[in-house]
């Protein structure tokens, strides 16, 4: 539930950057989206989304072998 959570702010806080860009609260929002991406990018080894990425390499790499 919390990777779900994090997906979440993830989208919004990209669509807050993306609206509030231009105002003083621009590196702070920078520093928050940034940090949930770098958290995302370092959990998702260890959620059922890595399922996806393993198994596409299983498919390419049978498919190279043939």
């Amino acid at each position: 539930m919390a990777f779900i959570l994090l997906l979440f702010f993830l989208a919004v806080s990209g669509l807050v950057l993306y609206w509030l860009g231009a105002t003083v609260l621009m590196p702070t929002l920078l520093a928050l989206h940034l940090g949930a991406v770098l958290a995302f990018f370092l959990l998702t080894p260890f959620t059922k989304m890595a399922h996806g990425f393993y198994r596409m390499a299983a498919l390419v790499l049978e498919e190279s072998r043939r």
